[in-house]
């Protein structure tokens, strides 16, 4: 007999092991932002909407301090999402700041009462590679390498509904997902059309 693989820590295991490279900063090679998305799959992982809601990429203000996609620290210590007045205590940011696209997300969530599964199309933070603190858009290589990553993250939550949040997460996850649910992005001007399609999605349109 094998040993038993545990699905989410074989995630996290595979996530901390990438190395950064020119142009990508991976969060998870620090122990602690690894730990912080540990803590919020565990949170969720019992007891969620069944929705996944996938993104582009972490950005330099979110994700890449938080390590939980769709974040910032501003939005995990403030907001009043039953998920994170759960784990708030435990997690670690190095960094507390606001992040428009998480903000505007989380409100979503919260006001409709959604407890989200979140990833993102590539889940490392894609930058210039002279400038840490830029966001770009990810590679075709990228969102292949990250393919594998949303697999996972599919296979542990198996989520009822998909939805890819701009065109880029829709346009990966069309690549082998049947069903994907597409909504704008909230950035750029997308508030209300995101927020709106948000609705319509509930509503079963």
């Amino acid at each position: 007999m094998g040993m038993i693989i545990n699905p989410m820590e074989d995630l996290l295991r595979l996530l901390g092991d990438r190395k950064n490279s020119e142009g990508v900063f991976n969060p998870y090679v620090d122990d602690r932002i690894l730990n912080n998305l540990r803590i919020f799959f565990e949170a969720i992982r019992e007891k969620n909407s069944g929705i996944l809601f996938v993104g582009e990429a972490p950005g330099y203000l979110g994700a890449r301090i938080t390590g939980i996609p769709f974040t910032s620290g501003d939005v995990i210590l403030s907001l009043s999402h039953p998920v994170f007045e759960g784990i708030r205590e435990r997690i670690f940011l190095s960094r507390i700041v606001s992040e428009r696209t998480a903000s505007i997300f989380w409100k979503g969530m919260t006001d409709n009462r959604i407890i989200p599964v979140v990833w993102n199309a590539f889940p490392f933070h894609p930058h210039e590679p002279d400038k840490e603190m830029s966001n770009r858009r990810p590679a075709i290589s990228e969102l292949e390498e990250g393919k594998v990553y949303l697999k996972m993250v599919i296979d542990l939550f198996k989520p009822e509904k998909i939805v890819g949040i701009g065109r880029v997460a829709e346009g990966v996850l069309k690549s082998f997902v049947k069903n994907v649910y597409y909504l704008r992005h909230p950035s750029r001007g997308g508030k209300m059309l995101f927020l709106e399609g948000l609705m319509a999605l509930l509503k079963g349109c």
